[in-house]
């Protein structure tokens, strides 16, 4: 684990180096504190940031779900979200969600912990919605009970945490071309 000023010549040039510790290898940037680039033996390529909440260390990848996550909080309150520009690399959208994430470390907030929470919110979510629908609409269909039981097989396994709004799916998009 190295400190560099993490640049895109870092990023592209950048190779897992195994030291018998794990299977895998984080440089630290220099200028921003807890902001890393974390390197997989598969040679997988993540941004990640590094925090301490509550006496416990946290890591968190930075692939675009805080930033969406915040912009809905945002809106919702009112606020007025900060926009992704769409030609940004992937490496500036991940020092913006950095940042965001470290001005919601500086007001008590545990984004790992809002993540979490709203995944959880996105597959109770589903899970409704699809209920309502079987509710509402069951009685028409022929099969009933084939239907829930292959959305209970097929799909509730499956969206863990995936379900995402329109909003966060445009917000994401730019910094998932890594």
């Amino acid at each position: 684990m190295s400190n560099v000023s993490i640049s895109q010549a870092v990023f592209d040039g950048i190779r897992h180096k195994p030291d018998g510790k794990g299977d895998r290898t984080i440089v630290w940037d220099k200028t921003l504190k807890g902001f890393g680039l974390q390197v997989a033996a598969s040679g997988a390529k993540s941004f990640v940031f590094q925090y301490r909440i509550g006496g416990k260390s946290r890591r968190m990848k930075l692939d675009g779900k805080f930033l969406c996550l915040e912009t809905e909080r945002k809106q919702r309150n009112g606020g007025k979200p900060r926009v992704l520009p769409s030609a940004t690399s992937p490496l500036a959208a991940a020092r913006m969600e950095a940042e965001v994430v470290r001005a919601a470390i500086a007001q008590g907030r545990d984004p790992l912990e809002e993540l979490r929470q709203a995944a959880a919110a996105s597959r109770t979510m589903l899970k409704a919605i699809a209920t309502e629908y079987m509710k509402r609409e069951g009685r028409k269909l022929r099969s009933k009970k084939e239907r829930e039981r292959i959305v209970a097989k097929h799909v509730y396994p499956r969206t863990s945490g995936r379900v995402r709004s329109r909003t966060s799916n445009a917000a994401t998009s730019s910094s998932a071309s890594m």
